[in-house]
This record gives C-alpha cells, sequence and structure tokens, in this order.
C-alpha cells in the first residue's frame, strides 16, 4: 500500500497536482529540509541544490524522480534503480545530498521513507552470460560477470565450477568494477583457462552444463549485509573453440623477402576452419608520441583451417629503434571467426577474433654494388642507353634517374622517370638486376655526362650510390645533319637515328627530334 501511495504522489507531483516545492538556490551552507510526501522541484540552470533529510527510524529513503539523475549523498552518488535513488539512513542522523546539475528540463524528485535495516539488500541483479547460455571462452573473453546492487567484499569470495556429475574445481582469477548506475559491484570470473582445462581432458562436452558458483558474499561497508545463499549461474558448453595451434614464424622477420620467397609467407594453423572478413592484416611499428607511427597493409590468404600472412616485397629498413637497439614490428589480424561465424579464441589481452604477433626485424646481410656499360669515363656520344648491373638488385628501390651534361655552356640536370627505364633480372642470378637508361635524345656538349639512379634504398637500410660519369666530344651537337625527305617514310615526328616519337614521348624527353611536314619537307625541333 505505502509503495503505491509513493507512485500515486510521484504521479501527482510530476503533472504538477502536488505543490512543488523549488529546490533552486539551496546552497551547500542553506540547505533545504525535505519531507516525505512532498514533491520538489530541481534546479535546471545548471546549479547543484543541496538539501538534508534527518531519519526518525532505521530504514531505506527513496527519492522518486521524473526523469534519470544522480543524487550525490556524504558518500558519493546513491544507487540509481531507473528513476529512484537509495539511501540508506538511521534513526536520529542527519543526512545532506545534492543533484547533478542539469538543463531546460523539469525535474522532480519525491521523498518516500521504509523502515527496516539502515542499507540496501544485498542482491544479485544479473550475470553475464544469462542463465542457460551456451559458454564460449571466445565471448566476453570467456568471462563470466556477476553484476550486485551493493559494493561486495572481493576477497572474501569464493568461486567454483560445479559439473553435472557433482565434482567441483575452485576457481581463483577474478577482477571488479563498479556498476556504474547502482554503484555496486560487477565480479568477473576470469573462467577460460579452467573450461579449456576441463574441455581438454574431457570432464566437459559439448552440450554439458555446468555451474558457475559464488560463495561467502558479504557487503564491502555493512558487516552483517550478507547475500542469502549462493550466487550461481548455469550455462551449456558449447563446441569445441576453435583457436591457433601452430605458426611457422613467430619471432624474428628479415628486413625484406622478395617477391616469391617462401620465408616471406607466414602461415598460421588453427584448429578448425576459420573465416575473416578483415581486408588485409596490419603491420604496424614506430611510436605515435614521436611521430614515427606507420602501418603497412599485408595480404593474407585463407585455405580451410589455415591463415597466410604475406609479406613479400615489404621494405622495414625504416622501423626505429627501440632504447636498446632493436627494431620490432607487430602483424595482427582482426574478425577472425569459426565456420560458424564465432570468434576464435584470440591470444591478444582484451580483444576478440585477433591474433597478433611481435616481431624482431634482422638487417639482410646482402652485399650491393653497380657495374656500368660502357665503363666509367668512355665516351658515349654514340650511345642510346646506358646499362646499370646492380649486385643483389632485387633488394634495392629507386625513384628514377637524372642526367648531368653541358648544354650551352651550362651544365644542365634533367631527370628521368622510373616509367622510362628498363628493367631486367640478371639471367644468370636469382637477385641481380638489370637498368637500362636511355639517353639518345640529349644533346651533349662537349664535357662530362654522369648519370645517377635518384632516392636509392637497400633492403639492408643502406642507401648504396648508383652514379657514373662519361665524356662526350659534343657529336650529338656537332655531327647531327639534316636528312633528306625520303629518309623520313611518313608524315609525323622521328628521333635524330630515324625512329618514330609519339607527340606524348616527344613531351616527356627533352631533345632534338626531326618532323616530316606535309609537304614533304623534314626540319629539326629541339626540346630543351
Amino acid at each position: 500500500m505505502k509503495k503505491i501511495l509513493t507512485i500515486l504522489t510521484a504521479f501527482l507531483c510530476t503533472l504538477g497536482m502536488n505543490a512543488q516545492i523549488p529546490l533552486a538556490g539551496a546552497t551547500q551552507e542553506n540547505p533545504v529540509e525535505i519531507k516525505t510526501g512532498e514533491c520538489y522541484l530541481l534546479p535546471t540552470d545548471f546549479s547543484n541544490a543541496y538539501f538534508t533529510y534527518k531519519a526518525e527510524a532505521d530504514g531505506l529513503l527513496y527519492l522518486t524522480l521524473s526523469k534519470g539523475l544522480k543524487i550525490f549523498g556524504q558518500g558519493g552518488p546513491l544507487p540509481l534503480f531507473e528513476k529512484e535513488c537509495v539511501q540508506g539512513v538511521r534513526s536520529g542522523e542527519t543526512y545532506t545530498f545534492y543533484n547533478t546539475t542539469t538543463w531546460g528540463d523539469t525535474i522532480t524528485m519525491t521523498p518516500s521513507f521504509k523502515a527496516g535495516k539502515p542499507y540496501l539488500p544485498l542482491e544479485l541483479l544479473s550475470t553475464t552470460p544469462g542463465e542457460g547460455s551456451t559458454y564460449r571462452t571466445t565471448q566476453q573473453e570467456g568471462d563470466v560477470t556477476f553484476i550486485f546492487n551493493v559494493t561486495i567484499n572481493a576477497t572474501a569470495v569464493k568461486a567454483r565450477v560445479e559439473l553435472a556429475n557433482g565434482e567441483t574445481i575452485s576457481v581463483s582469477s577474478y577482477r571488479t568494477s563498479e556498476d556504474y548506475n547502482t554503484q555496486g559491484t560487477n565480479y568477473t570470473l576470469q573462467l577460460a583457462e579452467t573450461y579449456n582445462m576441463l574441455y581438454n581432458d574431457g570432464r566437459l562436452k559439448e552440450g554439458d552444463t555446468f555451474k558457475v558458483i559464488l560463495s561467502d558474499i558479504v557487503s564491502d561497508t555493512e558487516a552483517d549485509n550478507i547475500y542469502n545463499g549462493e550466487a550461481s549461474v548455469q550455462l551449456t558448453a558449447s563446441g569445441e573453440v576453435v583457436r591457433l595451434a601452430s605458426i611457422s614464424n613467430s619471432s624474428k622477420l628479415m628486413s625484406y623477402y622478395m617477391p616469391g620467397d617462401e620465408a616471406g609467407l607466414i602461415t598460421l594453423t588453427f584448429t578448425g576452419d576459420v573465416t575473416c572478413t578483415a581486408p588485409h592484416a596490419t603491420l604496424a611499428y614506430g611510436d605515435r608520441e614521436a611521430g614515427t607511427w606507420a602501418e603497412v597493409k599485408v595480404p593474407y590468404t585463407i585455405n580451410g583451417n589455415t591463415i597466410t600472412w604475406n609479406v613479400q616485397g615489404i621494405h622495414l629498413t625504416n622501423v626505429p629503434t627501440d632504447d636498446e637497439g632493436n627494431r620490432y614490428v607487430s602483424i595482427s589480424l582482426k574478425n577472425i571467426a569459426d565456420k560458424d561465424g564465432y570468434p576464435i579464441e584470440s591470444n591478444a589481452i582484451g580483444t576478440t577474433g585477433t591474433i597478433l604477433f611481435s616481431y624482431l626485424i634482422e638487417t639482410m646481410d646482402i652485399n650491393i654494388y653497380p657495374d656500368f656499360l660502357p665503363t666509367a669515363g668512355s665516351n658515349i656520344d654514340n650511345t642510346k642507353e646506358v646499362e646499370i648491373w646492380i649486385s643483389a638488385g632485387k633488394y634495392v628501390t629507386f625513384d628514377g634517374a637524372k642526367i648531368t651534361y653541358q648544354k650551352e655552356g651550362t651544365s644542365t640536370t634533367e631527370t628521368i622517370p622510373l616509367e622510362q627505364l628498363r628493367q631486367e633480372d640478371d639471367p644468370y642470378s636469382d637477385t641481380d638486376l638489370l637498368v637500362y637508361v636511355p639517353i639518345e635524345n640529349y644533346p651533349f656538349e662537349a664535357g662530362e655526362v654522369t648519370i645517377e639512379l635518384t632516392n636509392v634504398s637497400a633492403a639492408n637500410g643502406t642507401t648504396p650510390e648508383m652514379k657514373v660519369t662519361y665524356q662526350s666530344e659534343g657529336a650529338r651537337v656537332s655531327h647531327i645533319t639534316s636528312p633528306t625527305a625520303t629518309s623520313l617514310e611518313t608524315t609525323g615526328t622521328w628521333s635524330i637515328d630515324g625512329r618514330p616519337v609519339s607527340p606524348t614521348l616527344q613531351s616527356q624527353r627533352k631533345g632534338i627530334y626531326l618532323q616530316r611536314m606535309a609537304d614533304g619537307t623534314v626540319r629539326k625541333t629541339f626540346e630543351f
């Protein structure tokens, strides 16, 4: 009957049919004393209203609100159940409260009192997973959480698993946290290790039921506030959870693996077939605060119960060193599930369906150097392209070339884009490379001609120089004569040795070109 009257009073208060006593302006120095059965109006101008309550008997003070709001007492925020805050009170004592700030919304508060013990009875509110659920170590990291309405003495709690045959196994690994709304305790049993042991021993099989039980549950603040009985939840064992069984490489990587190098494939084998929705694995290294953080996409393939990461062709020479001079990267893949869509057991704390490994990077022991044809110092007036043979060239990257020569009495440097360089594998080596630099359209005057590959970087962390200097007698300029019209077959643009050149290529390459006009005449053009 009292509960019905309290609800009716609160309803009438909300409708404004009971007189609403404003609490705006009630300060800590001058609080308002509240009475049960009255209706109070909380301030809506971002201010705190302070109010007191003097208990005439032991029991519980309920503050029923028209909208959910935190009310603070002397010990912090009060437990909040839906729109009702609760405070245990003792006879003759005065308690002070204040509201959290709000703006705009009209919020009313109706106090009521229930005689009895001056504290909330210790109760189990819920469990995660819930009663009768199927338990998986991959869901919620295999944890089972009991949610209590008040703070409990976690060190006093005893936890165990009880099998259907009555066998019990103690569990000692747990953690606790405060529930934001009730100010109670979330007691979480870390059950995965115990469950895996029982499953692997055959004591638990798919479909078996078992109980997770807590005993000796007492309040952390009221010694005589004891949970009546044992808190428990009955669960059903799932089928075998898919987990990582082995990995082909879990510790060290070289700074580079050539495409096709089997050592650059990292194979993860699982206890069952797997799927994955992630677009790629992620290789990461560096320090975010230091500005050295970097992430690299790593392709992967799935074949039944294996996932293969492919790190071939990824240069890791820029990975920064730590304080001990070592270089580390991590490779991770998220959203891995079994064939039924359940996440696999993760090997990374705080994640679900994720596999992560950290690797020490070792520098490659390779000898990188170039050789040039024609040889350095030669005359190249009649050379169409320079051949650069690079020892271990497949471990080298560069973004183009540049050529420096004399033009109109001045040293001139021009760039040659990477796409204009011809590259071939050395037929006599698995690692050496041949690079051809075209130079036929550059009008050298007498003097030195220097050719150099640009922004060279090697997989062993070095930046080897790929540079050669030749001589020119200016033959490309002094020996050029206008050909007859009959030497060019059709109208268009041609190189000086009679090969057709597209207008696009002419605009990209500087040099001397020949044009056959519509009237059959031929003229020289210069692109500088």
